[in-house]
């Protein structure tokens, strides 16, 4: 069972002008958290690169956005 998005949360596929948002997300989990095995935060040209790979191998990369369009979150699928 999972929560309800927050009203006027909208999940969409990635495009590449999310990249700056989602390398701020994921830096601040690999300096602040554990999830990560990374010790240092990819820039945003790598986490572009991942991205289209798993764009390429025909996987979703998704973002959750606000009402305004701000990104909230992101999920990708990998093999």
């Amino acid at each position: 069972m999972h929560a309800p998005l927050p009203e006027g949360t909208l999940l969409r596929p990635s495009a590449e002008t999310d990249l700056a948002a989602i390398a701020t997300i994921y830096a601040h989990h690999v300096t602040t958290g554990l999830a990560s095995f990374e010790e240092t935060p990819p820039d945003q040209a790598e986490l572009g690169r991942r991205r289209e790979a798993v764009l390429a191998a025909g996987l979703p990369w998704l973002v959750a956005v606000d009402a305004t369009g701000t990104v909230l979150g992101y999920a990708y699928a990998g093999l």
